[in-house]
């Protein structure tokens, strides 16, 4: 697998999933993105984190309620809190074998 996913939390249908990605294809990324939270609709309540951009090198912090995206933030590395980079989902309805399949078959992580 390219990432783990770990269970944070169980509460009625609600899920949190830490997925650890290092660095991906952003362009391959947004596509991917956009296609799951579509894909997905209102069960994907909340996705948050930080990705290295494989192609330029740059950090993104990525925040998103439902579908509408927040514009992206370039992070500095000297300015980085957190040496974890990653994303959060919280959902609705859904198995993390949905998102990580999807990922995967989208083949966009740099390790």
């Amino acid at each position: 697998a390219y990432f783990s996913i770990r269970s944070m939390a169980n509460h009625s249908a609600i899920q949190t999933e830490a997925i650890n990605v290092e660095s991906v294809d952003w362009q391959r990324f947004s596509i991917w993105l956009s296609m799951i939270l579509y894909r997905y609709n209102d069960q994907i309540l909340r996705v948050k984190g930080i990705l290295k951009d494989s192609n330029t090198g740059n950090y993104v912090l990525l925040n998103s309620v439902r579908k509408i995206l927040a514009p992206l933030e370039i992070i500095d590395k000297e300015t980085l809190n957190s040496p974890s980079l990653g994303l959060v989902f919280i959902t609705r309805g859904l198995t993390p074998n949905d998102i990580t399949a999807s990922f995967n078959a989208f083949d966009i992580s740099h390790n």
